[in-house]
């Protein structure tokens, strides 16, 4: 039967969803894994609803991830009739003694009763056709793991690498470990991971004997139980990945901050670069028939890294249907805000910034990062601007969304995550363009083996930042990067792993292309005379 004969009833196509569902349609027995390149406004809740209802029709169960659970509220309003499950912290406590059902299980490890949100959540999604998860409670869903659907469809699927590459980090702490510092090679850590695995297997079956069911053990002993088990399922597959030929795993000595103290202490952090060696929970082979990939910015180097290279990958790409006229990401390109020229530049960004609010009445949104956030402030001191830490992030966004008048919020790390949809959110400013930060020894390792990772990365950041506002085809919304860094970046060329190289601005998302206004500058690309490229490369 045609996919199209199961659109969700009162809901109409857009051209591009067609596209994208007939390219799908078409390659569906060809391809294991769809990559679907969805800008914003794509609608891609009901794309993945109608693949959902069509699969349905074939006997085969769908699985829809998003990365947050406020986009997973947001596929529960439009489709209400599919379950979902979130974590514990989201589900009230029936029990009374406890707000939620997290507090209640942190101290039981049990459900609170009977008529326990959590526990009907999972009950409900266990044996439905389609269920909604976000990533972590399809991870970490433990009654859910061996129930998975036969077809996962992943949104905002470019979140997946960095969340599955820190969970399956070590971290060998010097205070407790110290001998290990001395050398820190990769046969070192083998050995003491073999040593580790031992003593939690030993531990592991004294346990078993000790408790060979979870019924009626206090919480300190499951606990304790848990623990032990996930430890030795984390070493071991680590270990593996450790013995291969391939350097899978980064190995780098670092200060991170420690347990419940958050005390700043020196440790060996062994971060896997790609996900080939991490066994699947997502998509165990065997059990999860067909992934589907949704994302502006997923990349070939992000396949590669989640580890699906081996499968058939088929790539779908589609325009944005809302025009570039309304859409304009304009380049007033101010001063540049590296590191060395912040002091210089900061005054000049600032006094642009009070310059654009003045001539734009209504709410405002300007990108920064958090360093810079104190330097800003120095400049602009009118209560028109809402201010931010990482602790206050979700109230004063709430805070911001709720204001009646022309509030701008100077967002830090908002480059993905808010949606800022209709009249009341027409521009936005990027501040500074968001490099991959070189301190990071695993960031550094990546672009040494190809530099293409640091150029991807930061296209990525640029072009999720300016689908912030101007969700829907009837919005209109400016982006407006102020930082002269971008032209240096758009202009640079990369050498290619195969030979060659390639200039930055080609790689950027055509939708995107046609909504640059370049209003002072223009690119060099778009210049033909190289005197001329040299003139703006070094203006």
């Amino acid at each position: 039967m045609s996919i199209f004969q199961h659109i969700p009833a009162g809901y109409t196509l857009r051209p591009v969803q067609r596209q994208i569902l007939t390219e799908v349609e078409a390659d569906w027995d060809e391809y294991d894994v769809h990559n679907i390149e969805a800008p914003p406004a794509s609608g891609k809740s009901l794309i993945a609803k109608t693949i959902a209802n069509w699969r349905n029709s074939a006997n085969e169960t769908v699985a829809t991830l998003t990365p947050r659970a406020t986009l997973q509220d947001q596929m529960q309003r439009d489709f209400p009739e599919v379950p979902s499950l979130k974590g514990k912290s989201k589900y009230k406590c029936q029990s009374g003694q406890y707000d939620t059902c997290q507090e209640y299980f942190e101290v039981t490890e049990g459900y609170c009763c009977g008529e326990c949100q959590y526990k009907e959540a999972i009950a409900a999604i266990k044996d439905a056709p389609q269920a909604v998860f976000n990533f972590h409670s399809h991870l970490f869903g433990g009654m859910v793991r061996a129930d998975y659907k036969d077809v996962l469809i992943i949104d905002e699927a470019h979140n997946l690498v960095p969340m599955l590459s820190d969970m399956y980090t070590l971290y060998i702490w010097k205070h407790k470990t110290k001998h290990l510092f001395e050398t820190h090679t990769k046969d070192d850590i083998i050995v003491w991971l073999e040593l580790e695995i031992a003593d939690l297997k030993a531990e592991s079956r004294r346990l078993w004997g000790l408790y060979p069911t979870l019924d009626g053990v206090t919480a300190t002993a499951k606990t304790h139980i848990l623990d032990t088990r996930r430890t030795l399922s984390k070493y071991k597959m680590i270990l593996s990945g450790l013995l291969k030929p391939l350097e899978l795993f980064h190995i780098s000595i670092l200060k991170q901050p420690y347990g419940r103290s958050r005390q700043v202490h020196e440790c060996i952090q062994v971060k896997p670069l790609s996900m080939e060696t991490v066994p699947h929970k997502m998509w165990p082979d065997g059990k999860v028939k067909k992934i589907i990939l949704m994302s502006a910015t997923m990349y070939d180097t992000d396949i590669k890294r989640l580890g699906i290279t081996r499968k058939r990958v088929k790539h779908v790409k589609c325009g944005s249907p809302i025009p570039a006229e309304q859409r304009p990401v304009r380049c007033l390109l101010v001063a540049r805000m590296s590191f060395q020229n912040r002091a210089y530049s900061t005054p000049l960004l600032c006094n642009k910034i009070r310059e654009l609010a003045a001539e734009r009445p209504g709410k405002g949104v300007v990108h920064l990062t958090y360093g810079l956030a104190p330097l800003f402030r120095r400049h602009l001191k009118s209560r028109r601007f809402l201010w931010h830490t990482e602790a206050t992030r979700e109230a004063t966004y709430n805070k911001f969304l709720a204001s009646k008048n022309n509030k701008i919020l100077m967002a830090c790390g908002m480059n993905e995550g808010i949606d800022l949809v209709g009249a009341d959110y027409t521009w936005q400013v990027i501040a500074k363009i968001v490099f991959p930060s070189l301190s990071d020894p695993v960031n550094k390792h990546l672009i040494s083996v190809s530099p293409l990772v640091y150029v991807l990365e930061t296209i990525r950041s640029v072009v999720q930042t300016s689908g912030r506002i101007c969700r829907t085809p009837s919005d209109y919304g400016e982006t407006i990067i102020i930082d002269k860094s971008f032209l240096d970046f758009y202009n640079r060329s990369t050498q290619l792993p195969g030979g060659g190289c390639v200039q930055h601005g080609e790689l950027f998302p055509q939708y995107f292309k046609e909504a640059l206004r370049w209003t002072e500058l223009k690119p060099a690309a778009m210049v033909s005379s190289s005197s001329k490229r040299g003139k703006l490369l070094n203006d």
